[in-house]
C-alpha cells in the first residue's frame, strides 16, 4: 500500500521547493514508529550516545618525564640499599652489640671484667649510623646519674680502620651504676648510644 501526500496545487509543475510530492510506504512508517519507540524507552541516556574520542597517547615529553622520575626513584632506592650494606658489619667474637633506631655499634672491654679504680680500654665498631657520611670519631664517656658526676680521667680514641676505634684511659673510680655513652660523630651530626653498667665493689 502506498500513501501519497500531494501538494495543493494541480496543473503545471510547481516551482522548486513548492508542492513537492513525498511518498512514504507503510513499511517505512512502521520502521519509523519502531525507531521512535526504541529511542523513547531505551535505558541508554542520550548523553551516552555522544561520540567520545579515545584518550590520546602521552606526548613524548610526558613519557620522558615519567621515565626520569622512575629512574630517580630506582636510583635513590639503590643508594639506600648501598648505604645500608656499607654499614652492615660482621662482629667478631667477644663483642657486644648496642643498638637504637638510629645507630648500632659493637664494643668490647679490655680487660673483659671491669674493676673499681682500674684503667681499661674499649674497642668500638660503628655498624650503622644515620646518613651516608662515615663515622669519623667515637667519644666514649661515663657518668653516675645517682651522684651527678663523671669520670676523673679523659679517655682518648684512635682510629684503627674505617668505622673501627680503640679507646684508652677509661676508669670507673666508684662502685655503683654507671651510664656509658658512645657518641658517633659524622660531620656535624652526633648520634648517641648509652649502656648502663653496674660496677660491683
Amino acid at each position: 500500500m502506498r500513501v501519497g501526500l500531494i501538494a495543493s496545487r494541480i496543473g503545471s509543475p510547481p516551482p522548486c521547493g513548492e508542492g513537492s510530492v513525498v511518498e512514504v510506504t507503510a513499511q517505512d512508517a512502521r520502521d519509523s514508529a519502531r525507531i521512535r519507540h526504541l529511542r523513547r524507552h531505551s535505558p541508554i541516556k542520550a548523553s551516552s550516545r555522544l561520540f567520545t574520542p579515545p584518550l590520546a597517547p602521552p606526548h613524548q615529553g610526558e613519557r620522558s618525564r615519567a621515565s626520569f622520575v622512575a629512574s630517580v626513584v630506582l636510583g635513590l632506592s639503590a643508594a639506600a640499599l648501598w648505604t645500608q650494606a656499607a654499614w652492615a658489619c660482621t662482629v667478631p667474637e667477644g663483642f657486644v652489640r648496642l643498638a637504637s633506631s638510629e645507630a648500632e655499634i659493637a664494643y668490647r672491654w679490655q680487660p673483659e671484667r671491669l674493676e673499681v679504680g682500674q684503667f681499661f680500654a674499649a674497642e668500638v665498631i660503628a655498624c650503622r649510623a644515620p646518613g651516608a657520611d662515615a663515622v669519623r670519631e667515637v667519644i666514649l664517656d661515663a657518668q653516675m646519674p645517682a651522684h651527678g658526676h663523671g669520670m676523673n680521667y679523659r679517655p682518648s680514641a684512635t682510629l684503627l680502620a674505617p668505622g673501627r676505634f680503640h679507646i684508652t684511659g677509661l676508669m670507673l673510680h666508684m662502685a655503683g651504676r654507671w651510664r656509658l655513652t658512645f657518641d658517633l660523630i659524622q660531620g656535624d651530626r652526633r648520634t648517641r648510644l648509652a649502656q648502663d653498667v653496674d660496677l660491683k665493689p
